[in-house]
């Protein structure tokens, strides 16, 4: 991505907190921007954290925002943190991915937190296999921008011994009165021809989490039965979303031996004897409520089962992954596992006229930069007057007014989906609507060419809204043609970044034409179409690869080479274009990739879908998940 020289690693929403200033020197970093400032307020369990080897804890963690500026959780400069002391190192409590987005990098804030307003995070701290203290520092961050001021914290961890799942506690009946297990109003004893047993107690019949945090269970079994156990499982069973949350939950632990399976314990249990077993389970990633349901079997005999209610209060940290199992979860195909940390921006050129642009927007309040330097904020529905003269910008709007030779930049400040009006830009399209075509999402600047003397309106936004605004199918086209067309093109312009000093591609058709906002009023099948396939790309040998279309062709698509030299791409080879043979079609565009006119009547006609019409066109493609 393409923003400043300044860039810092990612982290995720969660983080590790400790703060006793007496304690540690925060580290020296350059503070660029003063508006970003954090206050440490509270962290859920106090210094040492405590925790069993090979398992994990959410601790949930408080700052208050001091400064002047939101913090996000997506768009340009999202708040995240990242490994101190040394810089950028891999902490020992990664593991599982759960609430992490690399060893490096813990967490994104969730939501939106304004000045004075107090965030929560989280993070989940897998305890390495070595006993001992550790101390974890990190420093908050605005992403690709700047330190966040007081943002240091450290935490203290102190790794216990695990205790054994592998074996069973055997217990004497005196000892079962545990206060921290709830013995069962009703205990519960199943029989079979073989075997017999009783479920004493129970530490939880319901709890409340956040997604994906890990639960403990303690749970005490009799058996009562004249035969011996040759060992025993405790195993899940079928899981039930109670606030219809949808497909896909699981509850599986990193430690369960596999996703039906919490555990398996070898060793006999004669009769009368009384076992404790403690296991772990997680909270659904999705907000709801939900039950848990698991049991105990006894050479595959089921004996007991019972159910534990589960409200989830938020959902898991964006980058939280499920425990997954070799041959016993389902795993992702390679085309449905993102690629990419977070979905792309790009940077879009538009030409406009004379030497003044008038800017509004009545969605969401603005904050101009002067170059790198933010002045103060626009509000909604105030016109902001840019100009360029004798090499000057100049900037007047609400309380703003600046002179400079820094291109000035204007940033929404709640969310990055927000539409901004270009008053004296007209960009009239009557076959796609009527009107000027002069709304947009995202960011702005206005600057001058470094090889031209045109002064463009670049609109920075992220790469879904971008395609949202591309108009290069009808109204009557088919919406697996639609889905197809918009893919290439994210995949165009996913890959022509960086093609200009200072933007990606250009907004008419000499790259892709886009129209902005207004294609989303006007065609509504665009944006259906982009939702549905958002975030696919074409790839070939595992590399993102450019995807050409153009309007028809005489019967028959050309490759790269014959149209614009240079070596062969193995993926833009000739191929049959049936329906524009029939119809004696003569070619209209450049003839290389996809036939926009054929692609459309193949879906209807064969009613394949967008993918099997990337694959046609392209040769030896595959159509890949890049992005949430």
């Amino acid at each position: 991505m393409k923003y400043t020289p300044f860039i810092i690693s990612t982290l995720f929403f969660s983080l590790f907190l400790a703060f006793t200033p007496a304690q540690a020197a925060d580290p020296e970093l350059a503070i660029r921007d003063a508006s970003y400032g954090a206050g440490f307020v509270s962290q859920s369990e106090s210094d040492p954290v405590v925790i069993e080897a090979g398992t994990t804890k959410l601790i949930r963690i408080k700052f208050k925002n001091t400064g002047t500026k939101a913090w996000l959780n997506e768009g340009r400069n999202y708040i995240s943190a990242y490994t101190m002391e040394p810089r950028e190192r891999s902490s020992v409590f990664y593991g599982h991915g759960a609430g992490w987005k690399s060893p490096k990098q813990i967490g994104r804030m969730t939501g939106t937190v304004q000045p004075g307003e107090i965030g929560e995070l989280g993070v989940f701290l897998h305890a390495p296999l070595e006993v001992g203290t550790y101390k974890e520092e990190f420093y908050l961050s605005a992403e690709n921008w700047s330190w966040v001021d007081g943002g240091y914290f450290f935490l203290e961890v102190n790794v216990v011994p695990a205790k054994t799942t592998k074996a069973p506690e055997v217990l004497k009946e005196t000892n079962v009165s545990d206060k921290t297990i709830e013995k069962n109003e009703t205990t519960i004893t199943t029989a079979t021809s073989t075997y017999e047993a009783k479920r004493i107690g129970l530490s939880k019949k319901s709890v409340e989490a956040v997604g994906g945090e890990q639960i403990k269970v303690i749970a005490i079994y009799q058996n009562t039965g004249a035969s011996a156990w040759n060992g025993y499982n405790l195993v899940a069973g079928s899981q039930v979303a109670l606030a219809s949350v949808g497909t896909g939950v699981t509850f599986a632990d990193g430690q369960w031996k596999d996703i039906d399976t919490i555990l398996a314990v070898v060793d006999p249990v004669v009769a009368g004897d009384i076992v404790r077993q403690t296991f772990y389970f997680r909270a659904p990633r999705t907000q709801g409520d939900y039950t848990f349901t698991a049991g105990l079997a006894v050479d595959g005999t089921s004996l007991d089962q019972f159910d534990i209610d589960v409200h989830v209060t938020e959902n898991a940290p964006l980058n939280y992954v499920a425990p997954t199992f070799d041959g016993s979860m389902p795993v992702l195909s390679e085309s449905e596992t993102p690629r990419l940390d977070a979905e792309p921006r790009i940077r879009v050129g538009i030409t406009t006229e004379g030497s003044s642009l008038q800017f509004v927007s009545f969605e969401d309040d603005y904050t101009v930069f002067n170059g790198d330097m933010e002045v103060g904020v626009l509000p909604k529905t105030k016109i902001g007057i840019m100009t360029y003269a004798g090499g000057v910008y100049s900037f007047k709007g609400g309380e703003i007014d600046f002179r400079s030779n820094n291109p000035p930049r204007l940033e929404p400040v709640n969310t990055p989906h927000a539409v901004f009006t270009l008053l004296n830009l007209s960009r009239p399209m009557s076959w796609v609507g009527s009107g000027d075509f002069n709304k947009y999402r995202g960011a702005l600047e206005y600057r001058k060419g470094t090889k031209d003397d045109v002064l463009y309106a670049v609109n920075d936004l992220l790469l879904d809204d971008y395609v949202k605004g591309i108009s290069e199918t009808g109204r009557g086209d088919q919406l697996e043609f639609v889905k197809a067309n918009l893919t290439a093109a994210r995949t165009y312009a996913y890959i022509s970044r960086g093609k200009y000093p200072f933007f990606d591609v250009l907004a008419s058709t000499y790259d892709q034409l886009y129209l902005g906002y207004n294609v989303e009023v006007h065609n509504p099948q665009v944006p259906q179409a982009a939702e549905a396939s958002r975030g696919r790309m074409v790839t070939y040998n595992g590399e993102v690869v450019i995807t050409p279309y153009f309007g028809n062709s005489g019967g028959y698509t050309k490759s790269w080479k014959s149209v614009w030299g240079g070596s062969e791409k193995p993926w833009l080879q000739p191929v049959k274009a049936t329906y524009d043979l029939r119809d004696g079609k003569w070619q209209f565009g450049h003839g290389v990739g996809m036939s926009q006119r054929d692609a459309n009547i193949r879906a209807k006609e064969e009613g394949v879908d967008y993918i099997a019409l990337l694959k046609y066109y392209y040769t030896g493609v595959d159509v890949v998940f890049m992005y949430e």
